[in-house]
C-alpha cells in the first residue's frame, strides 16, 4: 500500500463532502490526537460464496451493505484502488460529512484511509478468507481520535457506537446469504498516550466544520 501524496480532489456527494475533504491530506494513525487503538470484527459465513467471490460481492454491493445510520457516495459501482469516496456518519442528531481514499483493492481486501478532519486518523481493512468453517469476512481497524474532541466522543460511548456501525455492516453481508452469525470483536490499546502535538486538528474537525455550514444555511448566511 502507498499513501496519496498531496492534497485531496472532491470526493462524491454534497457540498459538504466537498469542503470537509478537498484540499486535505490523508491522516494515517500516526497523525492522530488520541490513544492508538486496533480492533478487529469478524464473522464466518457458512455453505456460502468463496473468499474471493464474497469480496467481490462486497464490493460491488458497498452502498446497499452499508449501514443506515451513514450515506455513501461512491465514484462507480465497486471499489478500486485510488477512489475517494464520500461518507455522511450519523454523529447523535447530525451527520457528519467526509470522505475516505481506497488505498489498497485486490482479490480478497480492500482498505479505506481517512483525511484530515475525519473523527479517525487512520485506516479501515475489509477482508475475506476461506476457513474450515466457511468464508470468513472481517473489518480491521488501526486508528487513534484525531484531536480532543473526538477523543472525548469515544470516552463516552464513541467506541461502542462505531463498533455497532462495523458490526452492521458485517451483519447486512451475511444476512444477503441468508444468515447472521455472531460478531466477533477483538479491542486493543497500542499505545495508551495523547500525542498532544495533534492536539491543533480540531482546527480541521468536520464535525464542527459541518455544524457552522448547516446552521449558516438554515440562517440564511450562506455557507461557511
Amino acid at each position: 500500500m502507498s499513501l496519496p501524496e498531496g492534497p485531496l480532489p472532491p470526493p462524491p456527494g454534497n457540498d459538504d463532502n466537498e469542503a470537509n475533504v478537498a484540499g486535505r491530506h490523508v491522516a494515517p494513525p500516526a497523525a492522530g490526537f488520541g490513544q492508538l487503538w486496533r480492533k478487529e470484527l469478524s464473522l464466518t459465513i457458512a455453505n456460502g460464496p468463496g473468499a474471493v467471490d464474497l469480496m467481490s460481492y462486497w464490493k460491488q454491493h458497498l452502498h446497499q451493505i452499508w449501514p443506515q445510520t451513514g450515506d455513501l457516495y461512491l465514484p462507480h459501482r465497486g471499489i478500486s484502488e485510488g477512489d475517494l469516496l464520500g461518507i455522511d456518519l450519523g454523529v447523535g442528531p447530525v451527520k457528519l460529512s467526509t470522505g475516505v481514499v481506497v488505498i489498497e483493492s485486490n482479490d480478497t481486501a480492500f482498505t479505506l484511509l481517512s483525511p484530515e478532519g475525519h473523527m479517525f486518523a487512520g485506516w479501515n481493512r475489509f477482508s475475506t478468507s476461506d476457513i474450515v468453517e466457511g468464508t470468513r469476512a472481517a473489518v480491521t481497524i488501526e486508528m487513534r481520535a484525531s484531536d480532543p474532541l473526538y477523543e472525548l466522543g469515544l470516552s463516552f460511548g464513541g467506541h461502542r457506537a462505531e463498533e455497532r456501525f462495523w458490526a452492521e455492516m458485517l451483519w447486512n453481508l451475511a444476512e444477503r446469504f441468508g444468515q447472521r452469525p455472531q460478531v466477533r470483536l477483538t479491542r486493543r490499546r497500542l499505545d495508551k498516550n495523547r500525542q498532544w502535538k495533534a492536539a491543533g486538528n480540531i482546527w480541521q474537525n468536520a464535525f464542527i466544520r459541518t455544524m457552522i455550514r448547516r446552521t449558516g444555511r438554515v440562517l440564511g448566511v450562506g455557507k461557511a
